[in-house]
């Protein structure tokens, strides 16, 4: 759940986002949220390219859903999207304090939605470092570049704290920024779950 605040008001957002395995190399996807004028849901396959032993992964998805704002039609959305990411060694961090031996990961992903229905694309593009502070905490910091059609390109970033409960079950503390495009400051609560 996001609490958004900028010059256009107040708004909240509930998102639901689902990655299950189907094999070692392909993946189901549901992303899906909603605020009080607006909702998106997109389900995708991601099919991984590289060999899982290796520290770096490369993977594309498609997909395909719908989107809807208050008091317009629901749109028709295809989902194209290209992802990197690679695993940072702990000796590799040995500079970086409070790190464990789990060490971190680095990720680059873009995402394109096309609106059959309006013949527009918008774009994501999107930058992620995490790191292992312990067995059980982890700090995340994503910068994120959105153009999307109708509205001034953005750039944001999120600050995340996850925190390891119950087993498979983590809770994620994290703060929005807009740096360029926006001046949304926005406040995030979120359950993880693995399975």
């Amino acid at each position: 759940t996001a609490l958004a605040f900028g010059d256009t008001g107040t708004d909240g957002y509930t998102m639901l986002y689902i990655e299950y395995g189907l094999t070692d190399h392909l993946t189901f996807g549901l992303d899906a949220g909603e605020s009080a004028t607006s909702h998106q849901t997109v389900a995708f396959l991601r099919y991984t390219l590289t060999d899982l032993s290796d520290r770096t992964q490369i993977s594309f998805d498609l997909g395909g859903g719908d989107r809807a704002y208050e008091f317009t039609p629901d749109m028709t959305l295809l989902r194209f999207g290209l992802s990197a990411g690679r695993g940072l060694s702990a000796e590799g961090l040995a500079w970086l304090p409070m790190i464990s031996r789990q060490g971190g990961w680095l990720g680059l992903g873009a995402i394109a939605l096309y609106d059959r229905t309006h013949d527009a694309l918008d774009w994501t593009f999107e930058a992620t470092l995490g790191l292992a502070l312990t067995d059980r905490d982890k700090l995340i910091v994503q910068v994120l570049h959105s153009d999307v059609a109708g509205a001034d390109r953005a750039l944001t970033i999120t600050s995340s704290y996850v925190r390891d409960f119950w087993g498979h079950t983590s809770v994620r503390l994290a703060s929005q920024f807009g740096l360029g495009g926006t001046d949304h400051i926005g406040v995030e609560v979120g359950i993880w779950r693995r399975f």
